[in-house]
């Protein structure tokens, strides 16, 4: 399993690359497309001010998004949901078969 500090450090450094280290093609790619599209939009607009400072905001935004995307671990996660549902469904029953 690929470690997740260094998918976070690797899409630190750039979008979508931590999620082309995990092995995630397609998302990473697009990570690569999109903020590399932002990028380039806040180098040369020509906009207000105002739509400047948003355009800079969007772009740290999505990279935020995808160094945490890089970081999480999706199997590990599920494990987790899974064992919070089977607890959840346990403190239900359990308490309806005891009084049954």
């Amino acid at each position: 399993m690929k470690k997740r500090r260094t998918a976070l450090i690797l899409s630190f450094i750039y979008c979508g690359v931590g999620q082309l280290y995990k092995g995630q093609i397609a998302k990473g790619i697009d990570f690569i497309f999109i903020y590399t599209l932002l990028i380039v939009s806040v180098i040369f607009s020509r906009f207000s001010p105002l739509l400047h400072i948003l355009s800079i905001f969007v772009t740290l935004l999505v990279w935020l998004i995808g160094m945490m995307d890089a970081h999480i671990d999706y199997k590990r996660l599920k494990r987790r949901r899974r064992h919070r549902r089977r607890r959840k469904l346990l403190t239900v029953l359990l308490p309806a078969v005891i009084f049954v």
